[in-house]
């Protein structure tokens, strides 16, 4: 069963239940089933499917409804991310080439050279509200099944964010796999990030084919998530660190709790230990899980409330997951050796729609990988050490950034941590750390050069620090890697040394 159809059987059963909230209006699953048929037969009529769809368009009801009517239509769902550049829409365009395209109209403006755009909240002829009423197929349109769940884009910290296709299969699976590991969705579910982001936009399907209500944000404010949470109706919130972070900074300036909630679920990065023991403070009944995965693989590993497990783990595997760590020649690594990671499971993406080398997402024998780092230690448990194209090189040693930063997020005054490099004509390349503090607490050079050299081979340890004026993330809540190297060498500088 496709996912739209799981979603029209929730809302045949419970017509009345509320399925959205947005920004304090709800709108019910009988209702909400309603538009997204009305959406499907007018797409159904206006396209020979599978003809691809582009959604440019901020969290709220007119995304959903599009999102499901697409599906139900047989055509093929493309999730933009409204805060690209200029440069990279265009690209994303060109790459996936939809035949219409629903914009906010602030989003219609960028797109005066494209075919086929319809502008939702625009009372022109060419707007959301006179296509829809336009002719409509049949009532009884079939619900296509065979047509991809959708496409959509990785976020990565560099480079230009690549294509690639699920299928309804993979996503099910993985809705399934998590019932196992997390529990079924709850009956209020705060999804606070951009839909445009796959962690959201799965936790909106998750909720909707399991019958709850899922609760957006047309914009992310910590103040606002605060009071959504105070409210008392929501029992789990999905996130990434930097959502999660400001949550809990808000919360402390009132002196809140929230002991209605009753699932935390962070992913997108890792959870420090000082950020997980802020979320079980200020969610004091909260199960409070952390997984790491890739838009192109679902689910891979997972640190669950309740279980034990090294403090720079990124788990065991997930339900459903096998794991494969290999050496450059294909061969299995030793424990705590490091290799690149692959996964097979049900939840793997069909792949990129325009492979073009041999880097990032690649298939093989039933296998898959996104060119992550990682090694197994003796019990089991799967440590991240960094991606593909990461590795630092400094005095000939190889040198995996995702290894210091564990150590500098581990400290109780760092919110965050980024490990770069700079040329140098010694070293190759010199390590240097951007620190985002935590609070009022500060530490000196000497201070995080000790923490690191307690954890770290001398090697390993940055030889510069700088603290962060600005902190560029993706929309997806991930750092920016490239433009904080652009930061780094910016005149006058953006970041000061710490010395």
């Amino acid at each position: 069963m496709p996912v739209h159809e799981r979603f029209a059987a929730e809302a045949w059963t419970a017509p009345h239940r509320p399925a959205l909230v947005v920004d304090g209006r709800t709108l019910h699953y009988g209702a909400l089933y309603a538009r997204v048929r009305q959406a499907a037969a007018r797409l159904h009529a206006d396209t020979v499917t599978p003809r691809r769809i582009a959604l440019l368009l901020p969290n709220g009801s007119p995304f959903v409804v599009l999102l499901l009517g697409t599906m139900m239509a047989g055509c093929v769902p493309v999730v933009l991310d409204p805060q690209w550049s200029p440069s990279e829409l265009q690209a994303a365009l060109d790459a996936v080439a939809p035949y219409r395209v629903f914009a906010a109209p602030e989003q219609a403006a960028r797109l005066q050279d494209a075919a086929n755009v319809v502008v939702l909240g625009n009372e022109s002829t060419d707007s959301w509200q006179s296509w829809i009423a336009g002719p409509a197929a049949r009532a009884d349109i079939r619900m296509a099944d065979t047509a991809p769940l959708f496409i959509g884009f990785t976020s990565g910290t560099a480079g230009r964010p690549k294509p690639f296709q699920r299928s309804h299969a993979s996503w099910l699976a993985s809705i399934d796999a998590a019932r196992h590991e997390f529990g079924a969705a709850a009956e209020g579910v705060l999804i606070p990030g951009p839909l445009a982001y796959s962690l959201s936009l799965y936790a909106l399907l998750e909720t909707l084919v399991s019958g709850g209500t899922a609760t957006l944000m047309s914009g992310f404010r910590a103040a606002d998530a605060v009071a959504l949470l105070a409210g008392g109706g929501i029992r789990r919130v999905h996130g990434v660190p930097t959502i999660f972070s400001a949550i809990v900074e808000a919360a402390d300036s009132d002196r809140l709790t929230f002991p209605t909630v009753s699932t935390v679920l962070c992913t997108g990065a890792s959870l420090s230990p000082q950020l997980r023991d802020d979320l079980r403070r200020v969610f004091p009944a909260a199960a409070v899980h952390a997984y790491y995965g890739a838009s192109e693989l679902s689910f891979v590993a997972v640190t669950k409330d309740g279980e034990t497990w090294p403090a720079t783990a990124a788990g065991r595997p997930f339900r459903g997951v096998t794991v494969s760590i290999r050496r450059a020649d294909g061969e299995e690594t030793a424990p705590e050796e490091v290799g690149c990671l692959y996964v097979r499971s049900p939840f793997v993406c069909d792949g990129h729609l325009h492979p073009d080398d041999d880097t990032g997402f690649r298939l093989a024998g039933g296998w898959a990988t996104v060119g992550d780092l990682a090694f197994r230690d003796e019990d089991g448990f799967i440590h991240l050490t960094g991606r593909h194209g990461r590795m630092l090189i400094s005095g000939g040693q190889n040198l995996y950034p995702a290894e210091v930063e564990a150590v500098l997020k581990r400290l109780p005054a760092v919110a965050d941590a980024v490990v770069l490099a700079v040329p140098d004509a010694y070293w190759g390349e010199r390590v240097i750390a951007v620190i985002r503090w935590r609070g009022d607490d500060r530490l000196s050079r000497d201070g995080l050069r000790t923490a690191c050299r307690e954890q770290l081979a001398p090697w390993k340890c940055p030889q510069r620090f700088f603290v962060a004026t600005e902190w560029p993330c993706t929309s997806s809540g991930k750092v920016a890697l490239n433009r904080l190297q652009q930061l780094l060498r910016s005149i006058p500088p953006v970041y000061t040394e710490i010395v």
